[in-house]
């Protein structure tokens, strides 16, 4: 949820520094109200500093978190602020940005523009090649969107993008926990064998873990 900022410009862009520092370290705290406050005052700031760049970057910052805080209006307003105009050319990846703006019209179970965004965010993940994670968590968020829109075929397959992904990660939890959703959806949309090829692979990457609360739930889940 960081998005860094250019090189100082004057006292103004050092103050803005510290403020976002301080958002930072007080969201890797959990101290959401105290980063919110943090990150507020660099985003007033950054509107004296009339400079683009920077103002998308804490608009981005405090409409992450006004997401993640369950405000999805007013984190959206800022993240739609955040965008790069059609003429600006930068090299920075608006990957996040896209994620969290999914992640707010999803709050606001305005489904077809989450869709939108979280593709737009898989798209980006994968062109940075970089975070297979967050590439698995943007798709996994898109098949449980595809779940609330009762499409459940979409949603199976996007499950098994992030399980693949998660592999990528070497995360077997998330790659468990994605097949069984995989499987699921599978069994709903009455695609028996494709369900009972993905439990395999389940049961497969749970033979890798260690007992536990997502093992036990996963167990759970089959049963």
């Amino acid at each position: 949820m960081k998005m860094p900022l250019p090189q100082d410009i004057g006292s103004l862009s050092s103050e803005i520094d510290k403020c976002t520092q301080v958002g930072n370290e007080e969201l890797d705290r959990g101290e959401q109200e105290k980063a919110l406050q943090a990150f507020a005052a660099a985003y007033e700031k950054s509107v004296l500093l009339e400079e683009k760049y920077t103002e998308r970057a804490c608009a981005f910052n405090l409409g992450a978190v006004y997401i993640a805080m369950g405000q999805p209006q007013r984190g959206l307003e800022l993240l739609q602020r955040a965008l790069p105009q059609d003429d600006e050319q930068e090299e920075q990846s608006n990957s996040d940005l896209y994620y969290n703006l999914g992640l707010g019209y999803d709050q606001m179970q305005r489904y077809n523009e989450a869709i939108r965004y979280y593709e737009q965010a898989i798209e980006a993940y994968r062109k940075d090649g970089e975070n297979p994670l967050m590439e698995g968590e943007a798709l996994t968020k898109l098949a449980f969107t595809y779940t609330n829109l009762s499409k459940s075929s979409q949603a199976a397959k996007c499950h098994g993008q992030a399980a693949v992904l998660y592999e990528r990660a070497d995360d077997v939890e998330r790659q468990a926990l994605a097949l069984n959703f995989q499987a699921t959806c599978l069994l709903e949309s009455r695609r028996v064998p494709e369900c009972e090829e993905a439990l395999d692979r389940c049961r497969d990457v749970c033979g890798k873990m260690e007992e536990g609360e997502v093992l036990g739930k996963l167990y759970m889940i089959s049963a």
